[in-house]
């Protein structure tokens, strides 16, 4: 008996930390792009656009319509070899009534070097609202930075026919 309770005592908790149903896992869309380059200013470089973007990034409930960012895990193409990001940050939506705007503010390391800020600022809301549309540009471009075009669905919307943002709130 004293086994059997020692054993539950060291797993109990991992089961809890296991089952974290408030979370929503969201997939990046064929729609995502990473772009490289000359992206504010005057500068006359070229913009680098590579398409074969992919990965998920978990959202989880922290407020009304706030939300943290956990287990960013991007992978992009490029040149011929996989560069992956990993990261978190915060997500949010804001409006009188009903969200019309949105800010990701995220902090990524590529293939663990260093930590880059990027954040979209406050930018409005797409039409769709079960779904993450943005341009989320490094925090500080002088000239020649990186940015991510971001298309993300639910992850539960690309098995089961979709989800909308109302019943993702329900379950938080």
């Amino acid at each position: 008996m004293l086994k059997q309770a020692v054993l539950c005592s060291l797993f109990l908790p991992i089961l809890f930390l296991a089952s974290d149903t408030s979370a929503q896992v969201y997939r990046l869309a064929n729609a995502s792009d990473y772009l490289e380059g000359c992206l504010a200013g005057l500068c006359l470089c070229p913009v680098r656009l590579y398409e074969e973007l992919e990965g998920t990034l978990r959202l989880i409930p922290d407020g009304d319509n706030e939300f943290e960012v956990r287990d960013v895990r991007w992978t992009v193409l490029y040149d011929s070899e996989a560069l992956h990001f990993t990261g978190e940050g915060r997500y949010a939506r804001r409006g009188d009534g009903t969200p019309n705007e949105q800010r990701m503010e995220v902090t990524l390391t590529a293939d663990g070097g260093e930590a880059i800020l990027f954040d979209t600022g406050w930018i409005p809301l797409g039409s769709n609202d079960d779904h993450i549309d943005l341009h989320l540009p490094m925090a500080e471009i002088v000239c020649s930075g990186s940015a991510f075009d971001l298309s993300a669905v639910p992850e539960s919307s690309v098995s089961d026919g979709g989800v909308s943002w109302s019943a993702i709130k329900s379950r938080w």
